[in-house]
């Protein structure tokens, strides 16, 4: 598909990005997991990996990592586990994040809240932010969860993606 975009657009194959909210999150982790080498950044919007699906490559270090997730959402729950349906088993997302921070070479003691400038934005929905903050050597994953439930979007959803996706080009400037 990336190829038959370049066919016809002028693309930045240094700024490839995907997203994807629900089965589409899934899907997301997914190609970081077949795609590592092609795609820059990768933002889960109440999505992450059904257990026996979580598999962080090497080759995804540099790359960046977002996920906005509602706290209350049992449709994929954040702590993983058993959706409400009874149906499906998933991975937790401090899991997922926690096998990201390694190959991102992040020191794993340093998860701490992060201030973003979306923290004071009428309606957040109580928003908080997490990362890594010392020893990523080139990427970032940060996850955010707000008050809410499954495909409850924030106001703020695409632009706070698009705001940790900046700040990789803003360092090589």
């Amino acid at each position: 598909m990336i190829d038959r975009i370049n066919e016809g657009y002028c693309v930045d194959d240094s700024r490839l990005y995907v997203s994807g909210a629900s089965n589409g999150g899934m899907f997301t982790y997914y190609l970081a997991s077949l795609l590592p080498e092609l795609i820059n950044g990768y933002f889960l919007e109440y999505g992450q990996p059904m257990v026996g699906w979580l598999n962080t490559p090497k080759e995804a270090a540099g790359s960046y990592m977002i996920s906005l997730h509602g706290r209350s959402d049992t449709t994929l729950p954040p702590a993983g586990g058993i959706d409400g349906d009874d149906m499906w088993i998933y991975e937790s997302i401090p899991n997922m994040f926690y096998l990201w921070g390694m190959v991102q070479g992040c020191d794993i003691t340093s998860w701490n809240r992060v201030k973003t400038p979306f923290d004071d934005v009428p309606g957040n929905l109580n928003l908080a932010c997490y990362e890594y903050t010392k020893g990523c050597k080139t990427g970032r994953s940060m996850r955010c969860e707000y008050d809410g439930k499954h495909a409850e979007d924030p106001v703020y959803m695409a632009n706070i993606a698009w705001w940790l996706w900046s700040t990789k080009y803003e360092k090589e400037t």
